[in-house]
């Protein structure tokens, strides 16, 4: 697996895009969702076609689609934008399951988010595996802190190759951990404040637990976070509403000024009164 380089360029004067380096296994994946239409998924696509480097890895361009999740602050995913990525990750993942894909590397800092319109983009398939289900795999994938105790096994026997080696894995149920598991690091971050926190939680270790299939996960999102949703929305109309009335107030209020009494001093006579 080729190490991630990623770079920012300039296609035109008013595109920018990202350039990276790949491995064969992972242009593999490109090529395999290549003919799906960009703006049906949330996975990255090539803006170029793929250039071969003596080194053996492949030069791609892909969209700029603004910051990885690991260096986004905690400010930006505060309120309800948090639940607006975890939907978004959920059908990521969906989409790459129903082209028996499993990424098996999911984590903050391959998944992207545009500020402006917080869509969510996967935007590293270096772990990507094929398989149809009941696939079962063997050995280490992923990056080890993020990976389901599971495929976690295989990276500790690896070390040592002592006694036995652990059983095989499921990657679509390794896949549902992981989601869980990247909610709750960006739930973490500092400054971080979210509505429906208790139910936010509660999903996300659900996740991590029961290990849903993908639609089941976006069954249970819409009927839990709807009316989290549905309550955030209402607050944000009456906080308009109310900075308008404020504004309006403010715009033809009338001000009053009161009488004022001016004291000057008389030389003769002490204090004298006038008022204005």
């Amino acid at each position: 697996m080729a190490t991630r380089r990623l770079y920012r360029g300039v296609l035109n004067l008013s595109t920018s895009v990202w350039c990276k380096l790949i491995d064969d296994d992972e242009l593999e994946t490109f090529k395999t969702l290549e003919p799906s239409d960009p703006s049906s998924h949330r996975i990255a696509s090539l803006v170029l076609p793929p250039y071969l480097l003596p080194s053996g890895h492949h030069l791609i361009a892909m969209p700029d689609y603004g910051y990885d999740l690991n260096a986004v602050n905690g400010r930006s995913l505060s309120g309800t934008r948090l639940h607006v990525i975890t939907r978004q990750l959920i059908e990521a993942i969906q989409f790459l399951h129903s082209h028996n894909l499993c990424h098996l590397d999911i984590k903050p800092h391959n998944l992207a988010m545009d500020h402006r319109t917080s869509d969510l983009t996967v935007i590293d398939l270096g772990w990507v595996m094929y398989g149809k289900p009941p696939c079962m795999p063997q050995g280490s994938a992923g990056t080890y802190e993020c990976v389901a105790p599971e495929v976690r096994k295989w990276f500790d026997w690896e070390e040592t190759e002592e006694g036995d080696p652990p059983p095989l894995y499921d990657p679509w149920k390794v896949d549902a951990w992981a989601i869980g598991h990247t909610v709750r690091i960006l739930m973490n971050k500092k400054e971080v404040v979210v509505d429906g926190w208790h139910e936010l939680d509660e999903f996300s270790r659900w996740m991590m637990e029961d290990r849903p299939s993908m639609i089941k996960a976006l069954e249970r999102f819409d009927a839990v976070f709807k009316s989290v949703l549905d309550v955030s929305r209402q607050k944000r109309k009456i906080g308009r509403r109310i900075r308008s009335q404020v504004s309006l107030f403010f715009s033809f209020r009338v001000v009053y000024v009161p009488r004022l009494d001016v004291f000057s001093l008389n030389e003769s006579t002490g204090y004298t009164q006038s008022g204005l």
